[in-house]
């Protein structure tokens, strides 16, 4: 293992029993505020996703769209607060338009897309583990074209099984996901990739023995492992009546396609300080005790709010 990034760690902490440490999140929000220091953030689009990044000093890693590139900040713990510690961009137009996030270990997991044709997208691994330092190129690449709104990437979300790593990226409103497999190597070794497996969608999704009937029209899902290897995808959304939600799915892949999904909970959260699903969420194990929410607010502004859900 003589790779440049053979000491990375591509894995996240398991939890004991994620259904109990999902309903135990407060329903309602602390507030951090950051700082935009100073750094320009392009114009139009708005903030898509949010992680908290597992190190000894906190750092937020937040994804955002615009009228010419997709990208993501970094937040990390100044003197005066939080503030932006980097701003890196990830791509150019037609790939403008960047999707929910999941950090695994070192590594930041974001989907792009070209928003305007809908037609194609981009999956893009980063290596994160100095978030200080510059963000060199994505270490992975997934290319994605098909039919309009199924080849979107509005969402993605990795985990790491006991051979390899799961891979789920959402398409428009995460309509249909679309699962890869890696072929085992560590993330950031130069022959890991993904390949695609199987498409689930939520038109053909059976639906008996759910907690509810709805699919949410996410727009940031993670996924979680037990400590059993059980494995559970969580989803954040807004409603109509703009109420912000994260759901909690089990998600059995030795069952056929329409029944690899069951809704096991659903909680209502309140979000504050101009934060919402609507915008940027998303999901942190706090030392496999715990699950944290976050959400984050449309824009990026001199004094931006998040709200955390403990």
């Amino acid at each position: 293992m003589n790779y440049r990034n053979s000491t990375r760690i591509d894995t996240n902490a398991k939890v004991e029993d994620v259904l109990l440490l999902f309903q135990r999140q407060s329903d309602d929000a602390a507030v951090i505020e950051f700082s935009a220091d100073g750094w320009p953030i392009s114009e139009g689009g708005h903030l898509q996703g949010i992680q908290r990044m597992n190190t000894t000093k906190p750092y937020f890693i937040i994804s955002g769209s615009s009228d010419h590139e997709a990208y993501f900040i970094i937040v990390g713990k100044t003197s005066d607060g939080y503030g932006i510690v980097q701003k890196k961009a990830i791509s150019c137009e037609p790939y403008r338009h960047a999707g929910g996030i999941q950090i695994i270990g070192d590594y930041l997991a974001v989907g792009a897309e070209d928003n305007s044709k809908r037609d194609s997208s981009r999956a893009y691994f980063f290596d994160i583990s100095e978030p200080e330092k510059p963000i060199g190129d994505p270490v992975i690449i997934i290319w994605r074209e098909g039919e309009e709104k199924l080849a979107t990437a509005g969402a993605v979300a990795v985990v790491k099984r006991a051979r390899d790593h799961l891979l789920i990226v959402g398409s428009w409103d995460s309509d249909t996901l679309d699962l890869y497999e890696s072929n085992g190597y560590a993330l950031g070794h130069p022959r890991c990739d993904f390949e695609y497996w199987q498409t689930w969608s939520a038109d053909d999704a059976f639906r008996d023995g759910w907690c509810d009937d709805i699919w949410g029209t996410y727009q940031n899902l993670n996924l979680i492992s037990d400590v059993d290897d059980n494995l559970f995808l969580v989803g954040y959304y807004c409603n109509e009546e703009q109420e912000d939600y994260a759901d909690l799915y089990l998600l059995d892949l030795n069952e056929p396609t329409p029944d690899i999904l069951r809704k096991e909970n659903s909680r209502l959260l309140k979000c504050s300080a101009g934060a919402s699903f609507k915008y940027g969420g998303g999901l942190y194990i706090n030392d496999g005790s715990s699950l944290i929410s976050y959400a984050c607010e449309k824009n990026c502004r001199e004094k931006t709010m998040i709200n955390e859900f403990r």
